[in-house]
């Protein structure tokens, strides 16, 4: 101990306590203490992640922004099966051009917008008129979506609504689904509550039996009850798709 004593000092002894300390846990005890306060903006890179860390349920809603996701980042293998809804999808976000290489568009028509019209069947001008040719072993799928605000003139006494018929070569096509719209309302039996309908769609297989024989598309409207003038059709838009 005499021998020891003399080599004893303070940066001896702090460099043991360290030591001590590091074999000990001191390390892992430090680290705990560090908070997001002290990480600067933009000091963990995707390198110092390890692969899988972050989970989904670390995420907050809304946390992932386009601007912070670098190019080709989130690949189809990375997205769950039907995480994506349409919902997600912004207005005019996928365009013609993003259809499946499987399906070739071979014709579009849009109208609008347009008064309500009188209680009657009218034709819908279609711009351009719509007009396609099958091919043989070729289906033809009509793609139909209407949209509109529309205001009851008349609360008290009848509702308004806009209902629309496709024909095709001036026949009747039975869709199965309903192209109807209607103004909000308040009235108990009006079975489309109290926000009404403002967007309806139908799509519609043709050209399975006429295959080379040209196939004209056309629509027609009528208005139900009493829709105030302010009512209006804001957007038809037909699309005329075809498998390749």
């Amino acid at each position: 101990m005499k021998r020891v004593r003399p080599r004893l000092s303070y940066a001896n002894v702090v460099a043991s306590l360290a030591l001590f300390l590091s074999l000990s846990g001191g390390a892992v005890w430090a680290a705990n203490k560090i908070t997001s306060k002290q990480i600067g903006k933009g000091a963990v890179k995707t390198k110092n992640l390890a692969k899988g860390a972050v989970k989904a349920k670390k995420l907050a809603n809304g946390a992932v922004k386009t601007k912070k996701l670098a190019g080709k980042a989130v690949t189809s293998a990375k997205l769950a099966d039907g995480a994506v809804t349409g919902a997600k999808i912004g207005d005019g976000a996928v365009s013609f051009a993003k259809i499946s290489a499987g399906t070739n568009v071979i014709g579009t028509a849009t109208a609008g917008p347009l008064p309500p019209g009188p209680e009657s069947f009218v034709d819908v001008p279609l711009n351009p008129p719509l007009t396609v040719t099958p091919a043989a072993r070729q289906l033809i799928v009509l793609s139909i979506e209407v949209r509109a605000t529309l205001v009851e003139a008349e609360p008290e006494k009848k509702f308004c609504g806009v209902s629309f018929v496709p024909l095709l070569n001036g026949v009747f096509i039975s869709t199965g689904e309903s192209l109807f719209l209607s103004a909000p309302t308040a009235k108990p039996f009006d079975p489309t509550g109290p926000n009404g309908i403002f967007r309806s769609v139908s799509t519609i297989p043709v050209g399975i039996t006429e295959p080379g024989k040209p196939q004209t598309f056309t629509l027609k409207m009528r208005t139900g009850g009493a829709c105030a003038p302010t009512s209006t059709i804001e957007q038809i838009g037909v699309v005329a798709t075809q498998l390749k």
